[in-house]
């Protein structure tokens, strides 16, 4: 494919997708003497035999959608190549591009700075909006003037220059200027407006998921001052723990007690991906004060952050529980790591008013309760945590899953609320806040429960909303009720607009909210040309308008024929494996037959409809799974069948066995990690969509899905925030063509709702 062609005076300059047919040419260039190896710096090991050039050639010439590792676009004059680019992603989050031209008859005429000058946003803008990577990255030589000059001349300016050990490509180390592409950068460039919101999620979201970042060295200057506070190490004289290699070699000399402090810094992290500078210099002063007890620890924490929300002057707190002296030191990280070495105290600016006398204000919530009453709520709250998906709580110095969070509150079902230990306290307010107002209780999984942890997390996200929704936060209430009614409301008023999702990984159980404009699905539920000339070619006839009435039109259109609503489904299906926008291998699409509609609590397994659609690029062996396809999409229903049977539970009074929890729209990673049956089948990396199923008069949740797979682990291929829009369309076209046919009396083919037995079924 030409992306561009411009006139020059001495023809015409144009960038296509790179063919075997160019690849002689660019071997040659790097083995015939063309290339000026020395000056460029390349280094012969990487650079290796013309063989394994020209395989790397060929590679380039691949066009595997977003699996593609690297991507090689030729520079012609006229139609004679002058040269190439390659985008390197090999499963990174940005690109790394290389700009060579290898006629050196072409050189010297300003061909490059023009190539360069008209071709860079465009194909930029190209490689982003293709590939799920964030931006381009150009390493030149500091020495070559020339191409930095045409860089310069293109709109760009270095990043940042200086020694890159181990840069990208074939070069060796060296002095290098390093530029940067992204988004916005390609915006100014092209003069196109800014990118829709969802798009801004991504980032936000991936910030706070990656809590122990590539670079690590916030991560590493904060657990070294960790170690210092405590006591664990020792600083040299004269040394900052803000040098990166004072830090790292502080690290090295640690011991045992690394792993610990490290471990303390990652649950305090979670879940906004960092924690407050004077939070954690408190929590580190008390880990070394409790000789490395971490349970002690928190509660030695909780109580220094209550006294100084009380009023007490913070330099007097310090000093009393931690012996330190000297002027109170305030600000961010660099205060604070000469506040470590100096071994003074130290305290951000901000006041945490809800953290006065937090014990006490929660204790007397529950001590408020009439006695017949609390058991009935603890035991109640008891059940909800053991009905939940995947609970990891961090609570008196052990990692609890729901079932011991669940004999935690069963405990104190049976005891008077002055009896409880501060972690059951926090614990049970937890559980009780989150039952009063609907946030996401997994998204503290991992992280160290206490009540100023707990206080802190819901503050910020009642902020949060505030100021989504241009509100005032106000002082947070100050009794438990108060601040889960605060929490509801806003919550209630930022979903009219917003769809809340959750990011989460498998392999860790972390969760991670992040809010979707509900403007930008709507946006893209009108029918794809594509997919209206592929459902028109299917059923032989117009699919007049969209929406509702769209996919009923269809419906009848399919009856006239003999064909059913499954028929709809699959072809739908097939379309959505196919679909460039959203490329996956599995597309999964469960609802319920059309049985038992006015009352699902009585669904049985065969009474749920469940097909896996398969993209005919998934190669299983390739992948590396197990099943084949007729045993993926097996495991699969079986799952999903299961789960709405499950949900269908919380419809009724009197229930056949515990329901399962509805969901919120997700994105996962690592879903195969803790679960055996979505390794043998592959899922791997997932986008869940739950849709509304409407009969009679009545609105069912929880009862309908469509589930995307992809199996290829790499980073780059991870579904995103942005990614949720052309997801939720499926879902709810999915749920438009169930009511169809509900209304109509049609069931879905009763063959998906048990094992199948043969291939053609799957297709």
């Amino acid at each position: 494919m030409e992306l561009l062609r411009f006139p020059v005076d001495d023809g015409s300059l144009s960038v296509r997708d790179m063919t075997e047919s160019d690849i002689d040419g660019f071997v040659s260039y790097w083995h015939d003497g063309t290339a000026d190896l020395e000056f460029l710096g390349i280094d012969p090991e990487r650079l290796g035999t013309r063989a394994e050039t020209r395989d790397r050639f060929v590679r380039m010439c691949r066009r595997d959608g977003p699996r593609a590792d690297v991507l090689g676009y030729t520079f012609c004059l006229d139609d004679t190549v002058i040269g190439f680019t390659n985008v390197n992603i090999l499963g990174r989050p940005r690109g790394y591009m290389h700009v060579h031209l290898t006629d050196p008859a072409a050189r010297g005429r300003g061909f490059l700075s023009e190539i360069l000058r008209r071709s860079l946003p465009v194909l930029a803008d190209h490689v982003l909006a293709r590939y799920p990577i964030d931006g381009l990255v150009l390493e030149t030589r500091t020495r070559n003037g020339a191409i930095n000059a045409v860089l310069r001349k293109a709109g760009l300016r270095p990043a940042r220059t200086g020694h890159l050990a181990d840069p990208d490509g074939l070069a060796g180390p060296g002095e290098f200027a390093v530029f940067e592409v992204d988004a916005a950068l390609i915006r100014e460039l092209v003069g196109r407006p800014a990118a829709p919101p969802t798009k801004a999620v991504d980032d936000e979201v991936e910030y706070r998921l990656r809590l122990i970042r590539d670079d690590a060295r916030h991560d590493d200057v904060a657990v070294a001052a960790g170690l210092v506070a405590a006591g664990f190490a020792a600083l040299a004289p004269g040394v900052s723990l803000l040098d990166p290699a004072a830090a790292e070699d502080l690290l090295d000399r640690a011991g045992e007690h690394r792993s610990t402090v490290y471990d303390l810094w990652y649950r305090m992290k979670i879940p906004f991906g960092d924690a407050d500078p004077d939070s954690w210099y408190t929590m580190a002063l008390a880990l070394g004060r409790t000789g490395g007890d971490v349970a002690s620890a928190v509660h030695l924490h909780a109580r220094v952050l209550e006294r100084v929300a009380s009023g007490e002057p913070p330099a007097a707190v310090l000093g009393e529980e931690f012996g330190l002296t000297g002027p109170l030191r305030t600000g961010g990280w660099d205060s604070l790591a000469d506040a470590v070495a100096a071994r003074e105290p130290f305290w951000t600016t901000e006041s945490r008013p809800w953290l006065d006398r937090l014990h006490d204000r929660a204790l007397r919530a529950w001590t408020g309760l009439r006695e017949e009453d609390l058991p009935l709520l603890v035991l109640e709250l008891q059940q909800r945590i053991e009905g939940l998906e995947q609970i990891r709580f961090h609570l008196g110095g052990e990692l609890l899953d729901n079932r011991a969070v669940g004999a935690v509150l069963a405990r104190c079902a049976r005891t008077d609320p002055r009896t409880w230990d501060a972690d059951a306290l926090a614990v049970a307010t937890l559980v009780w806040i989150w039952r009063d107002s609907g946030f996401c209780l997994q998204e503290l999984n991992q992280s160290v429960i206490s009540l100023p942890q707990v206080l802190g997390f819901l503050t910020r996200r009642i902020r949060a909303y505030a100021e989504l929704l241009g509100e005032d936060p106000g002082a947070v209430p100050g009794t438990p009720g108060g601040v889960a009614r605060r929490l509801a409301d806003l919550r209630g008023s930022v979903e009219r607009d917003n769809l809340r999702c959750l990011q989460f990984d498998g392999g860790n159980w972390e969760r991670r909210e992040f809010l979707v404009p509900r403007a930008a699905c709507a946006e893209v539920l009108s029918l794809p040309a594509d997919l209206r000339g592929h459902l028109q070619d299917e059923f032989g006839g117009a699919v007049p308008g969209d929406g509702p009435q769209a996919w009923a039109a269809l419906l009848d259109l399919a009856a006239e024929g003999g064909r059913t609503p499954t028929d709809i489904v699959r072809s739908l299906g097939a379309w959505a494996v196919a679909d460039d926008a959203l490329p996956v291998d599995y597309a999964i699409f469960t609802v319920p037959m059309g049985v038992k509609l006015d009352r699902p609590w009585e669904f049985d397994y065969e009474d749920v409809f469940c097909y896996t659609a398969f993209s005919e690029a998934f190669d299983r062996a390739a992948e590396g799974v197990p099943f084949d396809h007729v045993g993926i999409a097996n495991a699969i229903g079986q799952r999903l069948r299961y789960n709405v049977v499950k949900k269908a539970q919380n419809y009724a009074l009197v229930r056949r066995f515990k329901a399962q929890s509805f969901n919120l729209p997700d994105i996962a990673v690592a879903e195969d990690a803790n679960h055996g049956g979505h390794r043998a089948a592959g899922i791997r990396m997932s986008c869940r969509i739950p849709t509304h199923i409407k009969y009679e008069g009545l609105v069912w949740k929880g009862i309908a899905d469509v589930r995307l797979n992809r199996t290829f682990y790499r980073q780059h291929l991870e579904f995103r925030p942005s990614d949720i829009p052309a997801a939720s369309r499926l879902a709810t076209w999915l749920g438009w063509i169930a009511d169809a046919a509900y209304a109509r009396g049609l069931l879905f083919d009763p063959v998906y709702g048990k094992k199948l037995i043969r291939v053609e079924e799957t297709l």
